[in-house]
């Protein structure tokens, strides 16, 4: 196994600062001066005769002690590409490029529930292929990410990806719903399934409140995960444990699989006291490094990569 990567990360915190509710225009520009926020790149705006300002302020700006903490509303971390070169395994996002439509059961898709929850259906896995409408597929993009969750590529990655998908063919066929026919994409779906994040994982919850219908299921507790607002998402593994559950990567010579899929899922799972429309909970997916490079080669833009951290 290969040796626990123990360097010490200098990302850099950015926070998300909006500065609102104030009646005159004048009064905000006094409380930003007095904040002795620089380098405004947003102007202050105006709705409903209220105005406001928006920005980012990093770690260690002096100006962040100033703001009042009911101003900021979100954590983000910058990473210097050092660290997303070095990291062995890498959180996969999508931003800004969504497919429009709903693709679960109730879209056309079928799935195996072979092993899923009995109550929430938690881990269901979609039979290929993976059907929605063409119409709503991006044109300009290169990838995607559905309503429900599911990450598409198009197929000029998909074929970059293509050497990548021998042990496990991850990337699924994608059809149009209405007459069959196969679309320029592929789906991402990994096999390969990452054991529980460790607890020094930051940002990202469990929703428990039984007063709340998208809170976990009470029979395998799987789904209803997601990120932590105000705070950003900082995944962490034993590396003990991912070398348990992912054997036969280990026996090929890698110490993580070219694509895996969280064991926690996002979103609440297929409740009838939810929604009348059946979704699948998704998982969030993580790449290794040189999957992470054909992706940021065709679409660097749209993707973020968050490194993950390693414990023994």
């Amino acid at each position: 196994m290969a040796k626990v990567n123990t360097r010490v990360y200098t990302m850099r915190r950015v926070y998300g600062v909006w500065i609102s509710g104030f009646k005159a225009k004048e009064k905000l520009a006094q409380y930003i001066e007095s904040c002795s926020i620089r380098h405004r790149k947003c102007e202050i705006e105006c709705v409903m005769g209220m105005y406001s300002w928006m920005g980012r302020i990093a770690e260690g700006d002096p100006s962040l002690a100033k703001v009042s903490k009911k101003y900021i509303l979100s954590e983000d971390i910058e990473y210097s590409e050092q660290e997303i070169l070095q990291s062995r395994l890498l959180y996969l996002e999508i931003r800004g490029v969504d497919s429009k439509g709903d693709t679960g059961p109730d879209d056309g898709n079928s799935y195996d529930y072979s092993f899923a929850c009995e109550s929430c259906l938690s881990g269901a896995i979609l039979i290929p292929p993976f059907r929605l409408l063409n119409r709503d597929l991006p044109k300009k993009y290169s990838v995607a990410e559905t309503n429900m969750g599911e990450l598409l590529v198009s197929s000029i990655v998909a074929n970059d990806l293509e050497i990548f998908t021998e042990k496990d063919n991850w990337l699924v066929r994608v059809e149009d719903f209405n007459n069959g026919s196969c679309l320029p994409w592929k789906l991402v779906q990994p096999s390969a399934i990452l054991p529980k994040m460790n607890s020094k994982t930051k940002g990202f919850t469990q929703l428990t409140n039984r007063k709340n219908p998208s809170s976990a299921c009470t029979i395998c507790m799987r789904d209803s995960y997601g990120t932590t607002l105000g705070t950003a998402f900082e995944p962490v593994f034993s590396m003990n444990e991912v070398a348990s559950s992912c054997v036969s990567w280990i026996a090929l010579g890698q110490d993580v699989p070219d694509a895996a899929c969280s064991q926690e899922l996002v979103g609440p799972g297929m409740r009838p006291d939810i929604s009348a429309k059946r979704r699948v909970a998704q998982p969030l997916i993580f790449v290794s490094q040189r999957v992470a490079r054909v992706l940021r080669k065709h679409a660097n833009e749209w993707i973020r990569l968050t490194p993950v951290k390693f414990v023994n």
